[in-house]
């Protein structure tokens, strides 16, 4: 008996009486246990795939006939399983496992029916250690299906690789030999710009395929590499409606239909940008797509009505979160590359209106906002985006706001594939944070921010542990850059000297290093007398101050990653208090100041130059080096 010209499937160790059927081989009906079951579907498969390693040694047999034969014996095994019954009623489909999938298209045909019947049934089994064995061939298989003109072909080609590539028992060799195969790459990458509505279940399959590749660093830059790939992914977020005068051509059509599953497709081109933006080149590469940022940003959108529903549509909230995560992830890239992403972000005029809105409304998406808040900071190592930042209405209020927020909010939020969630204090300090970045070195943020009024709560926020470090922050830039015509704004704020005093005397690394820069710009402020009236006030002796500060230089021999600004700090200091009062000099020379700072002098280094730090790079360098600081002190002690 044959089937199609060629042998049937051979069906090892079954001795089940076969009858011919109009449309292929049959089992007769007879009752088959489940371990039956489980071996005919195995069997019906992994003959086929007998089948057609047989074929290819045949002399007498074309290479497509070996195929046509490998494609016939698959439809054969699904008539095989429907008419024995293992299927339910031949040509019923089951209600598919996950939604996104949606239903078979209109026009598939019988054969394609049990096909999609057979692979469900088949990738149902449970007996893994067969499928293990048999896991080679069905991927070359899927393979070829996958370079077919069949629709039906490709359909389960690509349903096979899925299924293999998403199941953690088989997915590292399964994505070891997808990714070693060029043309299997560009077929999958290709089809992530079908855009027919007839295509819509290949399409899915094949980008989370490609989402499964990407999640490999080497997978990750074959597919970058492939040429269209960005342009391919992009295809894969849909923004509107396109317009009904288009004209589209076989592939590349786009279904202004309300059951096309947009956000499936939408979700899963976020995914692979953002796995593939681990690389620092594949950031360069999405930033260089035409029209691909600003598709991005348009998905950072969230609005009121979203933010503040009991129960937000799932699929909103995980785009804007994956938006988020990849525009974060593009403003940190160092170099020329980040520089140029991160002026194309912040001169999108949707990118900080779009941020304010989580920031005001989200409060039941803390996640969001922290992500939100972290972009400001990133663009804000830029000059030019501080001021845009600074000036866009409500930014800097909203930012306050949350910093000073003192109800424990409950995050209703589920964090969507991104690990556990965030509290309440994390989004306060990162809001601190950018508070502090903004400022910098910008007088006119530093003016917006003092008309605010929210010096009084800043001071109180030094004692907040949670707080103390960034409000100390926020405030020495404050005193720093702001122009004298604004100093009227900080009259009162000598009066956070006593915490202030208190960090530098008991205190290390990060607080105290922000404690001691704050100390100096309080000073300023202050005549000689107001100055020993404040340490008498706090009963602490200019002396045992002196002593602390040499203390600090023996700890701090080398620059510190944590703390590069410490010795720098402290050497100001020293200045600062020998320049007030002369008495300090002694006090200085006493506790061997001078030889301390000669180490300083051979230690320093380019990392205490800077105000931050884009990765290793240093931005913002300090206009006064930490060796001419040195030499200045120095003279002091060595005056007479």
């Amino acid at each position: 008996m044959e089937v199609d010209g060629g042998p049937a499937p051979p069906l090892r160790g079954m001795g089940l009486p076969i009858q011919e059927h109009k449309q292929g081989l049959l089992l007769a009906p007879a009752p088959l246990g489940l371990d039956m079951r489980r071996t005919l579907t195995l069997e019906a498969l992994q003959a086929g795939v007998r089948g057609d390693q047989q074929g290819r040694h045949r002399q007498t047999q074309p290479q497509g006939r070996a195929q046509h034969l490998l494609r016939a014996r698959a439809r054969r095994g699904a008539h095989v399983l429907a008419g024995e019954g293992l299927l339910g009623v031949e040509g019923e489909v089951p209600e598919p496992a996950r939604a996104s999938e949606g239903r078979m298209q209109a026009g598939q045909g019988r054969d394609g029916v049990h096909q999609e019947v057979f692979l469900r049934r088949l990738l149902d089994v449970r007996e893994w250690e067969h499928l293990r064995r048999a896991q080679d061939g069905l991927v070359s298989f899927a393979q070829e299906l996958l370079s077919s003109d069949s629709r039906d072909e490709q359909l389960i080609g690509a349903r096979i690789l899925r299924q293999f590539a998403t199941d953690e028992r088989f997915s590292d060799e399964t994505l070891r030999k997808i990714g070693t195969s060029a043309s299997t790459m560009e077929r999958l990458v290709e089809m992530l710009n079908w855009r027919n509505p007839a295509e819509q279940n290949i399409r899915l399959w094949a980008a989370e395929i490609v989402s499964k590749l990407a999640g490999k660093k080497l997978n990750s830059l074959r597919v970058a590499g492939i040429p269209g790939a960005m342009e391919s992914i992009s295809s894969l977020l849909y923004t509107g409606i396109r317009r009904s005068s288009e004209i589209y051509n076989n592939k590349d059509v786009v279904a202004d239909k309300l059951d096309y599953e947009f956000s499936a497709f939408n979700l899963m081109g976020l995914l692979i940008l953002k796995k593939i933006a681990n690389d620092h080149d594949n950031c360069g590469k999405i930033g260089n797509t035409r029209g691909l940022l600003p598709k991005i940003i348009d998905y950072t959108s969230a609005s009121k009505e979203v933010l503040t529903a009991e129960a937000p549509t799932r699929a909103q909230v995980k785009g804007v979160q994956r938006s988020l995560q990849l525009v974060k992830m593009m403003a940190r890239t160092t170099g020329a590359t980040g520089r140029s992403l991160r002026q194309e972000i912040s001169e999108n005029v949707f990118t900080i209106s779009n941020i304010r809105v989580i920031l005001q409304h989200g409060r039941k998406h803390l996640n969001l906002q922290r992500l939100g808040i972290e972009i400001l900071m990133e663009l804000a190592l830029d000059e030019k985006a501080r001021e845009m930042i600074g000036s866009t209405g409500g930014v800097l209020k909203e930012l306050f706001e949350i910093f000073f927020r003192l109800v424990v909010v409950v995050n209703t939020e589920i964090s969507y594939g991104s690990g556990r969630g965030v509290d309440a204090d994390e989004v306060r300090v990162v809001a601190g944070e950018a508070l502090a970045m903004l400022a910098l070195e910008n007088d006119r943020n530093c003016e917006r921010m003092l008309k605010l009024g929210e010096i009084g709560r800043l001071v109180d926020a030094l004692q907040d542990p949670a707080l103390r470090v960034n409000s100390a922050r926020i405030l020495r830039n404050l005193c720093a850059y702001s122009r004298p015509e604004c100093f009227f704004h900080l009259a009162g704020i000598s009066v956070a000297m006593p915490v202030v005093l208190k960090a530098i005397m008991l205190e290390k690394e990060k607080l105290l290093e922000v404690s001691i820069g704050l100390a100096i710009q309080i000073f300023k402020f202050s005549s000689s007398e107001e100055m020993e009236e404040i340490f008498n006030r706090n009963h602490i002796k200019q002396t045992d101050f002196a002593e602390r500060l040499v203390e600090i230089l023996r700890v701090y021999r080398q620059p510190s990653i944590k703390c590069p600004r410490m010795r720098r700090f402290v050497t100001e200091m020293a200045i600062q208090l020998m320049n007030s009062n002369e008495n300090c000099i002694q006090f200085f020379r006493h506790h061997k100041m001078d030889q301390e700072l000669k180490i300083v002098s051979e230690t320093t280094s380019e990392l205490e130059c800077f105000h931050v730090f884009s990765g290793s790079v240093g931005i913002s360098r300090h206009n006064t080096p930490v060796s001419s600081l040195v030499e200045t002190a120095l003279q002091f002690l060595k005056a007479s």
